[in-house]
């Protein structure tokens, strides 16, 4: 036993000599407790992270504000270190997982987001991916953010709709000679709609007119092609062909050919116009169905109405008729909006016209058309009329239809 005396040397050197004797494994635990103790964020250096409010947004591919199948899709939000914050946010991860209808969803779990300065903000993305076998219903994205210390946000909720896949239909919903006449060294321009009736987008649609005989020229463009069709969406192309002098068939045959990304609901169509024709064709598509009128918009929808018009197959040489379609009314008073105007008026007058003559066997010499007509126009228009019913006496039967804007009047 050693004795100690009052000498304070005496008592440094036993505890030196007390910690050389100490087990190496007690040695290294403290080197261990103190390393551990400096890993520890500094009190004085913290974060305040947070999601910008009203910054998460969700953009998808086909901008229909859902989630369809085959689309790639992203979510977009602000993170910010708040301007009081006494530290860098360091290693910072974004964790996602999903709840509700994620059948044939993909997205990563954690997202590496980098350093956040104090005072600052960046926005970061979230990518989704979707296969052909999602179905309809309700996903929930949960995104959260952490730092590497576990300083983050609460999480957040981001609802959107999935969708099953519903295919496209791409075909020529209408067509007809527009201007010229179907001869001989005689330009004409062939006008045609490819629609998307299907259900689905249609991607990558590429449209061409092919000609099966030599001695029939394009004189313009004959070629397209449209990234995406919204269902229901279409296009009016026109095109200028003119026949050769030697062309010896009596038919101009042509096939406007239809692809889409997945090349299997496209529909080419087969035209065979005679040499001869008139100007005006039959509006009819390559499945017997029509359109409801022309436009570039995707509101446009089908209508039965148009084709297939019943023939009467007897004419009534007292029978007159007189139609009005007045759908542009802005060009003339630009007082007027845009909304004002009344679209497919026009087109409503010229099918009725068919009706007057293959239903009712209303004579063409017999019908009056008045498209976008003035007060000056319909007044003369109706002048004329009369005059066939005065021409008839009791005999005449006069048909008149108006299609357009009315105005009443307490006279």
């Amino acid at each position: 036993m050693i004795k100690l005396g009052p000498n304070p040397s005496c008592w440094l050197l036993c505890l030196m000599m007390l910690f050389s004797f100490m087990p190496l494994s007690a040695q290294v635990e403290g080197v261990t407790r103190k390393a551990m103790t400096i890993r520890k964020r500094p009190l004085s250096r913290v974060p305040v992270l947070a999601i910008e409010k009203g910054s998460i947004r969700f953009e998808d591919g086909n901008q229909n504000g859902k989630l369809d199948a085959d689309e790639r899709a992203t979510v977009f939000f602000t993170l910010e270190n708040a301007p009081t914050a006494t530290g860098q946010a360091q290693d910072v991860v974004c964790d996602v997982r999903l709840d509700g209808t994620s059948f044939g969803v993909d997205v990563p779990e954690t997202i590496h987001l980098g350093n956040i300065p104090v005072g600052s903000s960046t926005v970061f993305s979230i990518p989704i991916s979707t296969g052909m076998n999602t179905k309809d219903g309700e996903l929930n994205l949960y995104l959260k953010v952490r730092d590497r210390f576990g300083v983050g946000t609460r999480e957040s909720l981001v609802e959107m709709e999935t969708l099953a896949f519903r295919a496209p239909e791409v075909e020529v919903s209408y067509r007809q000679v527009k201007q010229g006449v179907v001869e001989r060294r005689m330009p004409f321009d062939y006008e045609f709609v490819v629609q998307n009736s299907g259900e689905g987008f249609a991607y990558d649609v590429r449209c061409e007119l092919e000609f099966v005989d030599q001695g029939v020229n394009p004189i313009s463009q004959h070629t397209w092609k449209f990234d995406r069709m919204a269902p229901g969406e279409f296009r009016e192309l026109t095109v200028g062909l003119m026949v050769q002098d030697d062309f010896p068939h009596e038919e101009v045959r042509f096939n406007v050919l239809l692809v889409e990304s997945f090349d299997r609901y496209a529909n080419t169509f087969v035209e065979a116009l005679p040499i001869g024709a008139p100007i005006e064709q039959v509006y009819r598509t390559g499945s017997g169905t029509a359109v409801s009128g022309i436009s570039s918009g995707p509101t446009m929808l089908k209508g039965g109405v148009d084709y297939d018009v019943p023939q009467l197959r007897k004419a009534h040489p007292n029978r007159f008729a007189l139609l009005i379609g007045n759908e542009d009314y802005t060009s003339q008073n630009a007082s007027l909006e845009a909304s004002q105007d009344v679209p497919f008026a026009v087109r409503d007058a010229e099918v009725m016209r068919e009706y007057f003559m293959g239903l009712w066997g209303i004579p063409a010499d017999n019908i009056i058309i008045e498209r976008n007509a003035t007060k000056a126009n319909m007044e003369k228009a109706l002048k004329r009329l009369a005059n066939f019913a005065e021409a008839y006496g009791r005999d005449a039967e006069l048909f008149f239809y108006y299609s357009g804007h009315g105005l009443p009047s307490e006279e």
